[in-house]
């Protein structure tokens, strides 16, 4: 830890694990039904129905995220803005990723797996950066094979899904199976 650096808590890594399960639409924990899309977003079934403009998106629903999500909740050092919702403007998060996309992207060319993650999700959604479906997938693969799990699991999501690569069930289905038995921590 750097000089002046505040000490990582169990309720800082408990809600960095909330935000990456965030609902796009909502901007909350999907607590009833979380589905993950084929733009391997995680979001609340309803809000899927209630958001559609006409074009289906496909989804599939997911029980091991509800579990994770139910012990989040149980946990009781979830930040409420992830409970209820969070009231960001679009616009200030889209200068905030903005801003950091260089600096994200600077510590993902050096090696970094976490920002590694960050860059393909930013690529993945189109926040602060053209959005790039083969160029997350690329920063995804790169972050596993640095034996990241999220990175593993995101490229199991990527191929189920054909997200930026070309769509295998098997292979996507296989990955993600290798993420979910993982023993150890999250790198």
């Amino acid at each position: 830890m750097n000089a002046g650096e505040m000490p990582v808590t169990d309720s800082d890594i408990l809600n960095k694990i909330a935000s990456e399960l965030v609902c796009k639409l909502s901007l909350k924990l999907p607590t009833d039904d979380p589905v993950v899309a084929n733009d391997c977003c995680i979001y609340e079934r309803q809000e899927l129905v209630t958001n559609s403009d006409g074009d289906s998106m496909e989804y599939r629903s997911c029980s091991q995220i509800k579990r994770v999500i139910d012990l989040l909740l149980s946990s009781g050092k979830i930040d409420d803005k992830y409970i209820k919702g969070s009231s960001v403007n679009d616009a200030q998060e889209k200068d905030t990723n903005t801003q950091n996309y260089s600096t994200i992207r600077t510590k993902a060319e050096g090696g970094d797996v976490d920002s590694m993650v960050e860059l393909a999700e930013l690529y993945l959604s189109g926040k602060g950066v053209d959005k790039d479906e083969k160029a997350a997938y690329r920063w995804f693969e790169k972050a596993s094979e640095q034996e990241c799990q999220t990175g593993i699991a995101r490229v199991g999501d990527c191929l189920f899904a054909g997200i930026g690569v070309e769509q295998d069930y098997q292979e996507g289905y296989q990955t993600l199976i290798e993420s979910a038995s993982e023993e150890g921590g999250e790198k």
